[in-house]
């Protein structure tokens, strides 16, 4: 029988060779195809990411732009959380902590979390220690932290401001220096939901942002110390102006004083000039019989310039400062006793009775018994010339409670004709005498109640006056007491 089989062999290895190298082909083929895929979805996803860099070196060309463009510190908060923060991360919280170099702590300026701005005056100011925040400071590199991982370790705990605590925890941050000047100035922090966040170019766009920033601050707070400098020069400049009006104002008012006190004193001493003379003059050509008479008015007029005189430097005395007192403390009412001891005749011959009420016990009181002696006694002689025949004069010591203090005080009371309500604002003033002195003749100058008045305020105390036209007048010396 024919051997076939040996015939047939070739053929068969010959389709199994074309089988072989079919699949070789397909296989070559389906690899072609793959890599042809794959080269596309490379250069679609490169194209895509640098589409994407392409749309954050706009932005951030635009976010430089408006951070370099304005000096309101709280714009330029809300521009990086708006533009950088939720845009481009995506992340809801921002935190800006502000670094005081000279006490090392960590002060938070700027907080958001979830587009609502918080107090951030809720961020009491930490000292650096071992957070994520502290080490961005002292490296001065930025980081990206898992916060779940990193965060929550107990040291890490109380060294860092954490927004998270306001709501739900943010699980993955950026934590990036402010650099001006080689100087670091803050921290910023972008917190996310989300792990895994942030990546190594998100960490490059924030610093290049954050470096952008710091310039904008420090320049926005440059501006602002400017403006609080120029505030306060001009506050003083307005200070300094209202004290030159009101010292010029002070000046016109002496101005007008001087012009007045040298009509006044012109005034006073024109008047007993004028009857010296006229009477020297009858002394000469007048009746001899009248002599004594014209010397009786000579010497009245005399003592009337010389008082006028010793007033006058009084005054000017208590006005320089230059008059003595020797404050003691002395029994106001021995000498109030021996005042009106003194001028017990000088009323009757008036026809005027002198009450005296002290009380019970000596009366201490820190004061200059000379010049004590000298108010007294203008203020009981002015009742006396100023009360009629057979008017009561009551002079009274006190303490009396003012202000929550006690008070020595010794008022001399009487029932004259009073002072009209318009005129006791004016009592005290030097040369002012009211209508009534001047309707009634009463000699004086004017200047006894002032000087009584600058005497018991240099003594620490003061004088007041009570008084109703018709119901006579009181007035009143209140002193500090001894011990």
């Amino acid at each position: 029988m024919p051997n076939t089989s040996r015939k047939s062999q070739p053929h068969i290895q010959t389709k199994a060779h074309h089988n072989i190298s079919r699949s070789k082909q397909l296989a070559a083929d389906h690899v072609k195809a793959d890599s042809s895929t794959s080269l596309t979805e490379q250069i679609r996803q490169l194209s895509a990411q640098l589409e994407q860099r392409d749309r954050q070196l706009k932005a951030l060309y635009e976010i430089g732009q408006t951070l370099t463009a304005t000096l309101d510190i709280r714009k330029i908060y809300r521009v990086i959380y708006h533009e950088i923060a939720q845009k481009m991360l995506g992340a809801a919280h921002l935190l800006i902590a502000l670094f005081d170099a000279e006490t090392e702590t960590l002060s938070c300026g700027f907080a958001i979390s979830d587009d609502a701005e918080l107090d951030p005056a809720d961020f009491p100011p930490l000292r650096l220690g071992n957070g994520p925040a502290s080490d961005t400071i002292r490296t001065q590199q930025p980081r990206i932290v898992d916060l779940e991982a990193e965060y929550f370790s107990e040291k890490a705990r109380g060294q860092a401001t954490y927004i998270g605590e306001r709501g739900p925890d943010p699980k993955s941050a950026l934590y990036v220096p402010m650099i001006t000047n080689s100087q670091v100035i803050g921290v910023m922090q972008v917190q996310h939901y989300a792990a895994a966040a942030f990546q190594e170019t998100d960490l490059t766009l924030l610093s290049i942002l954050a470096n952008q920033a710091a310039i904008a601050f420090e320049n926005a707070r440059l501006y602002a110390s400017v403006q609080a400098h120029a505030l306060q020069l001009e506050q003083r400049v307005a200070t300094r102006t209202q004290e030159l009006a009101a010292a010029n104002q002070r000046l016109t008012e002496l101005d007008r004083m001087k012009d007045q006190f040298v009509s006044n004193v012109s005034h006073e001493l024109r008047t007993p000039l004028a009857n010296v003379k006229l009477y020297l003059q009858l002394l000469e050509r007048g009746r001899p019989d009248k002599r004594a008479e014209y010397m009786q008015t000579l010497l009245r007029e005399t003592r009337r310039l010389e008082k006028l005189i010793d007033d006058l430097l009084e005054l000017s005395q208590l006005d320089l400062g230059v008059l003595d007192f020797n404050l003691e403390p002395t029994d106001v009412n021995y000498l109030t006793a021996e005042l009106v001891q003194d001028r017990i005749l000088m009323a009757a011959n008036r026809g005027l009775v002198i009450d005296c009420q002290l009380t019970g016990e000596p009366l201490l009181a820190l004061i200059d018994p000379a010049r004590f002696t000298q108010v007294i006694s203008n203020l009981m002689t002015n009742a006396i010339n100023y009360t009629s025949s057979g008017g009561l004069i009551t002079v009274c010591t006190a303490v009396q409670w003012h202000s929550e203090s006690p008070w020595v005080t010794i008022t001399v009371r009487d029932t004259g004709n009073g002072i009209p309500v318009q005129e006791i604002p004016q009592l005290f003033d030097r040369f002012f005498r009211g209508a009534i002195s001047r309707e009634a003749s009463v000699p004086g100058t004017g200047l006894g109640l002032a000087i009584c008045k600058e005497i018991v305020e240099q003594m620490g105390g003061r004088v007041t006056v009570e008084s109703q036209v018709g119901q006579g007048a009181a007035f009143t010396v209140w002193l500090r007491p001894a011990g």
